[in-house]
């Protein structure tokens, strides 16, 4: 999975969730400040970034709650599309049933049914929960949940609690790392295409 694309879908989200305040809501004085009523509701969001002319990036949502006190904003129904600039086609696509943007430093929480693809690698990513922590470059699973990925050619890879870190490009798994990946001939090696691991070793 290419992280840089993941990178960019999430840059998208958060650009696009800091939208000015001109369907906000006025509640009246309330004094608690932990109040749970957001400040702006928005319904079928549809949001489509464009660069010289070409559509770059566009997402959906359902619903997107702010809550400008906790510097947050919560959607459900979430889908998102990344384009190439240069031939227009669609290059990576996700899905999640919720995702919270903590609008302060950038982080997002995706759950409930995420499905991530990058189509110029035929790779996609399944899972329930993940985190993306925007000051380190890290996406991050549950230490319990099951992240699955797989490629076109064989790859179909699964472990739990994954942990990726963008700078360097590594995905480590805590445990239960098994499955099939399938070597690119791109790679050079003498090694079998096909190489196999199971039990729970870092991958």
């Amino acid at each position: 999975m290419n992280n840089n694309c993941f990178y960019r879908m999430m840059t998208l989200l958060i650009a696009a969730l800091a939208l000015g305040g001109s369907c906000s809501f006025d509640y009246g004085n309330q004094e608690n400040e932990e109040s749970t009523l957001p400040d702006i509701v928005m319904e079928d969001l549809d949001y489509v970034r464009v660069r010289s002319g070409s559509p770059q990036a566009r997402f959906t949502a359902d619903r997107a709650e702010r809550y400008d006190r906790k510097r947050t904003m919560e959607l459900s129904g979430v889908q998102f599309e990344q384009y190439n600039l240069a031939t227009g086609e669609l290059d990576a696509k996700g899905m999640a049933g919720s995702a919270e943007i903590e609008l302060a430093n950038g982080n997002v929480t995706l759950q409930n049914g995420i499905d991530l693809s990058v189509e110029s690698e035929e790779i996609t990513l399944e899972t329930e929960w993940l985190s993306w922590d925007d000051g380190k470059r890290e996406l991050k699973g549950k230490e319990e949940s099951e992240v699955v990925i797989k490629k076109s050619g064989g790859t179909d890879f699964r472990g739990i609690g994954l942990s990726a870190d963008v700078r360097s490009r590594q995905w480590e798994f805590a445990s239960g790392a098994e499955g099939a990946f399938e070597q690119d001939e791109d790679d050079g090696e003498d090694n079998e295409d096909a190489e196999r691991a199971e039990g729970s070793e870092n991958e």
